[in-house]
């Protein structure tokens, strides 16, 4: 399975043969590395829950700056009945956010 960047969830088909508790940490603790190597102070998380919620819950809880998101350029009727975490967030989040387009 190959996934290219950070994700903010994982699509039920993707967690058929993984644990997706250590996974998702494994990923995390990746960045969270990585990023703080390059000098920037991380803070990381992993919880379970509707995305967009859970995602600007931390935010708040975490009293963030910043929240840096990826989006996954849905389109058409996969957005209209998936959603989209990233544009739930840009409406209800209190702090300025960065959105990384998948290329």
């Amino acid at each position: 399975m190959e996934f290219n960047g950070m994700i903010g969830y994982i699509d039920e088909e993707d967690m058929m043969d993984i644990d997706i508790r250590d996974y998702s940490n494994s990923l995390l603790g990746k960045f969270s590395r990585k990023l703080g190597d390059m000098g920037y102070m991380v803070v990381s998380s992993s919880v379970e829950g509707d995305p967009g919620v859970e995602i600007l819950n931390e935010v708040k809880d975490k009293d963030a700056g910043l929240l840096v998101i990826g989006t996954r350029s849905l389109s058409g009727i996969k957005k209209l009945f998936l959603g989209s975490v990233s544009d739930y967030c840009v409406h209800h989040c209190e702090c300025p956010i960065v959105i990384v387009k998948e290329v």
